[in-house]
């Protein structure tokens, strides 16, 4: 699959080896939480979106098919409603790219009631947001969520 990210492995010189994937050390089995809301969880401690988001792709995208409706399942606890809405529509539009059910909280009316927003750093020029109102990927255009293309794709 093109654009598919493949963990590292290291060996580390007699001590063992430690296998990377988005930056984590992923050798620890049971401390990364490779999960939709283990990605909100993350945001809240205050993990960069965009890190949290890159290493739940990462992981997902070298997941065994048969993984991957885990990955989605869980509801994220957030009362940010812009957070909440960006996860769901990560599930809504992963799980249709992957063939899988929709998970029922990514299609609650909360997360397509809120005010529109952009997911692009400045400038905001009214042409990118045309751009990016274009582009976005059905599950976030429906939920306002106004984004590029390939924001789900990793190199």
């Amino acid at each position: 699959m093109a654009g598919r990210i493949q963990p590292s492995v290291t060996e580390l010189g007699g001590c063992g080896t430690m296998i990377v994937m988005g930056g984590r050390d992923m050798s620890a089995i049971g401390t990364f939480d490779e999960t939709l809301a283990g990605v909100v969880r993350s945001i809240l401690a205050g993990e960069p979106f965009t890190m949290a988001k890159g290493d739940f792709l990462d992981a997902a995208y070298a997941a065994n098919p048969e993984d991957r409706p885990r990955m989605l399942r869980e509801r994220p606890d957030t009362e940010d409603v812009r957070l909440y809405a960006y996860a769901a529509a990560m599930a809504d539009q992963l799980a249709h790219e992957w063939g899988l059910t929709t998970p029922e909280w990514a299609l609650e009316d909360r997360t397509f009631d809120h005010e529109p927003f952009f997911d692009y750093p400045e400038p905001r020029t009214d042409e990118m947001r045309l751009v990016l109102m274009v582009q976005s990927p059905p599950a976030f255009r429906s939920r306002k969520i106004f984004t590029t293309r390939n924001t789900l794709s990793r190199a």
